[in-house]
């Protein structure tokens, strides 16, 4: 989706503007004219229009591409800014911060920025691994107690089928089949089943 200046604005837009400088390419050249803006900053003037942008579709988001000499005019913009309000304010203005201490602290702002889009990403993939393991537990649940009604009717069908003397045979090592697997005896039932939580 292409951002669209107001009407105003079409005029200055020339119909073969390259549109090629990404997000973190504009926020370095800021840097670099000594005027810092993070990525986000460019992002919210591509929204506000304070730059001719083109938004375009990735395979994981949207994303600015903005033009060479919008950038161009609002580096002017803020360099014409900033050296008036220092004429203005010179005895009133902090300058403690170093040009190093900025860079640090728009690198540690894109740190965050990255861990933030991580676990917006990691978090849905989680809950989804989990859900998934939920129902596979409950579909094997299901399968096991299927399993085990069917063993019981066949046990049923044997013991009729053979007659009462192979019956106490049988049963006899059905039990002992089933204290190998470690199954529990029912007293009340000739059949053991395992236990379903």
């Amino acid at each position: 989706m292409e951002a669209v200046p107001p009407l105003s604005d079409l005029s200055r837009i020339d119909v073969t503007t390259d549109f090629s400088i990404t997000v973190e390419q504009a926020s370095a050249l800021f840097f670099d004219a000594g005027v810092p803006r993070s990525p986000r900053t460019v992002m919210r003037c591509c929204a506000r229009e304070h730059l001719d942008c083109r938004k375009i579709d990735t395979e994981r988001n949207e994303k600015y591409l903005v033009s060479q000499e919008s950038l161009d005019r609002r580096i002017n913009e803020l360099l014409h800014v900033t050296a008036s309000t220092a004429r203005h304010d010179a005895p009133d203005r902090d300058t403690s911060r170093s040009d190093k201490q900025i860079q640090q602290l728009e690198g540690r702002l894109m740190e965050l920025e990255t861990e933030n889009m991580d676990l917006k990403i990691t978090n849905p993939a989680k809950d989804q691994v989990i859900q998934f393991a939920r129902e596979e537990r409950a579909s094997f649940l299901k399968k096991l107690t299927l399993a085990t009604r069917i063993i019981g009717q066949l046990e049923t069908r044997i013991r009729l089928a053979l007659g009462s003397s192979v019956q106490t045979d049988a049963a006899t090592e059905a039990e002992e089949l089933n204290e190998e697997l470690g199954y529990p005896h029912d007293e009340t039932s000739n059949s053991a089943s395992p236990v379903v939580e």
